[in-house]
């Protein structure tokens, strides 16, 4: 008789040690998908971090624009209003149009950065579906 208990009892341990078995790989694939989905969302605030540092210095460049106009529109009387050498406005065309060349070439040497720096910074790898 009691060799049917033991049998018994070692079907039940067999039993057991396969739940087990079969938990900790459930603890593994929740932790593999916990990684997965940290590294998804550390690639997502990376991305938000390159948009802001893009914001912050587009918005830098159009400030330098701004501080240049603002130059020219202070009342104040300077030499350069009053000497006829400038009467014709070159002066100030020349201001202007180095301005904009500066603020152009500030916006292509960042969009060069950009390219090619994060170019290929979007690729993610998808993991199989283990059932």
């Amino acid at each position: 008789e009691h060799e049917e208990a033991e049998m018994l009892l070692e079907c039940y341990l067999q039993e057991i040690g396969s739940t087990l078995d079969n938990l900790e790989l459930t603890e593994y694939q929740i932790e593999s998908t916990e990684k997965f989905v940290s590294f998804r969302l550390d690639s997502g605030r990376n991305r938000l971090l390159k948009v802001d540092v893009l914001a912050t210095t587009v918005s830098a460049i159009f400030s330098f624009g701004s501080f240049i106009g603002a130059v020219f529109g202070v009342n104040l009387q300077t030499p350069l209003f009053d000497d006829p050498r400038y009467d014709n406005g070159w002066l100030f065309n020349l201001v202007v149009g180095l301005t904009c060349f500066v603020m152009f070439g500030c916006f292509v040497v960042l969009w060069l950065y950009f390219t090619s720096r994060f170019s290929n910074t979007e690729k993610f790898v998808v993991l199989p579906n283990v059932s």
